[in-house]
């Protein structure tokens, strides 16, 4: 049995022999939190007190005990921030789960097979554009079921035909499917008919030079993102709708009589013929401009009539001469630059080659007894009727406009002019018009100011004058 002491000095011992390891696991692990601070490790006052009892062991520093300086920035940078740990969230989520599926087909067929529902690029362009700035959320469609914005528009769709329209070519889609690619495709064709539709409320079904060449109007049609834009906002899509067809009074007319025709139970082969001429001049006034402005003049060729309109007002009206069906007058809109009272009339070479010369060669002295003059300029036969006392140009007014030339004719009483070269045919334009203008006064070209001539000498005296006209809308219907 060992005694106490030899005990204790055994204890001893092994504890002087697992100082250096207890050292060395010590500075290893002091070395490991202080690489980061590029700090040297010191050794703890403990172990060198043992140092001089016990050889000292040198041991090689761990790989990881020294870190490069590039080597602490890279692991610096490799920790995710806060920025990037924080995902944003998805748009889709707030909606219905059915809403969701049905948004995620819509960008799938838009991807893929937009052009099925869109044959215009630049309609398909803007519908893609629309829907992705809602994150292809649905328009028609609530927790998958069609909403009171879908509903609105068909009920609009089945009526269309009070706009002269036909509602056979707006047929809605079934929104009754449950698969979300069905409901997807139900909602992209809904869109597609109501750019259809609105588009021929504003413009018109089909361009009108399939009709004439002889017309030249704007007939502008609507962006199909203004359209998608209005009608998503719009508390009352009716009232957004409305705001795409013609404002102007006449179509107002037409769309109540149209409606009046239909209810009554007249005979139905009139009152077809009288539909249709409604429709036509409906679809007529699609092609002119939403604002003539509040100061314009208004040609009526059915009614041989020109009239000069004021804030809605009529101004002031005239008969007028217009083409022959072989000859028409062309349908056009645009600005008058001015007006000449008593012009001389250059003959058409149209008429010239087709009426008069073939008129002349039988009777020499005709174009005399009419007042026409012969001219020749360069070989080729001019023919002109200047303004005189007892011919029908003595009353005329010439609405000069741009690329057209209308000769427009006032009646006369007692073989005078009706006072029109001053104050009683421009009358309306000086004191009416003018405010309208983009000049404050209402002149004649190089002669004295309206407001001088004299009624009665131009009675007596024909002559022709020109007043300037600035951003006076002009146009034939």
């Amino acid at each position: 049995m060992s005694s106490p002491r030899n005990i204790l000095v055994g204890t001893a011992l092994a504890l002087v022999l697992a100082i250096p390891f207890i050292s060395m696991a010590t500075d290893t692990h002091k070395l490991v939190a202080t690489a980061m601070a590029g700090a040297s490790v010191e050794p703890a006052p403990a172990q060198t007190v043992f140092a001089a009892a016990v050889p000292r062991i040198d041991l090689p520093a761990p790989a990881s005990a020294t870190l490069a300086p590039e080597t602490a920035t890279s692991f610096a940078t490799e920790q995710p921030t806060a920025a990037e740990q924080a995902v944003e969230p998805d748009p889709l989520t707030a909606l219905d789960p059915a809403d969701r599926a049905v948004a995620e087909q819509i960008r799938q067929i838009l991807a893929a097979k937009a052009d099925r529902f869109f044959a215009s690029k630049n309609e398909r362009a803007e519908v893609v554009a629309f829907y992705q700035n809602r994150y292809f959320a649905p328009l028609w469609l609530e927790s998958g079921a069609e909403n009171d914005r879908a509903e609105a528009i068909i009920a609009r769709l089945k009526t269309s035909d009070s706009d002269g329209l036909d509602p056979s070519e707006y047929q809605p889609p079934n929104f009754t499917g449950f698969a979300p690619e069905v409901l997807a495709e139900a909602e992209l064709k809904l869109t597609h008919i109501l750019l259809t539709y609105v588009r021929h409320l504003q413009a018109g079904r089909f361009p009108y030079s399939r009709v004439s060449r002889n017309i030249e109007l704007p007939q502008v049609a609507p962006e199909p993102a203004d359209i998608l834009s209005s009608v998503a906002n719009a508390a009352d899509v009716g009232k957004a709708l409305d705001g795409f067809s013609p404002q102007q009074e006449p179509y107002r007319k037409l769309k109540a009589m149209l409606a009046e025709l239909r209810g009554k139970s007249t005979a139905k082969g009139e009152s077809a013929r009288q539909i249709e001429t409604i429709i036509a001049n409906m679809e007529r006034w699609r092609w002119y401009p939403r604002d003539l402005g509040s100061a314009h003049v208004l040609v009526n060729l059915p009614d041989f009539t020109l009239k000069v309109m004021h804030n809605g007002a009529q101004a002031w009206t005239t008969r007028i001469v217009i083409g022959k069906p072989s000859m028409p007058t062309p349908l056009l809109c645009e600005t008058m630059k001015y007006i000449t009272v008593n012009p001389t009339w250059h003959v058409p070479q149209s008429i010239v080659q087709n009426e008069y010369l073939p008129a002349l060669a039988q009777d020499p002295t005709v174009l005399d007894r009419m007042g026409l003059r012969v001219s020749y300029n360069g070989g080729r036969v001019e023919i002109t009727q200047p303004p005189v006392r007892g011919t029908h140009l003595a009353g005329f007014v010439s609405t000069s406009l741009i690329a057209f030339q209308s000769i427009i004719t006032t009646r006369r009483t007692s073989n005078c002019l009706r006072r029109i070269s001053a104050r009683t045919a421009m009358a309306a334009c000086a004191s009416r018009i003018r405010p309208n203008m983009q000049r404050s006064s209402l002149t004649l070209r190089g002669r004295a100011s309206i407001g001088r001539q004299s009624g009665s000498k131009a009675c007596s005296a024909p002559r022709s004058r020109t007043f300037s006209c600035s951003r006076l809308r002009s146009g034939c219907i």
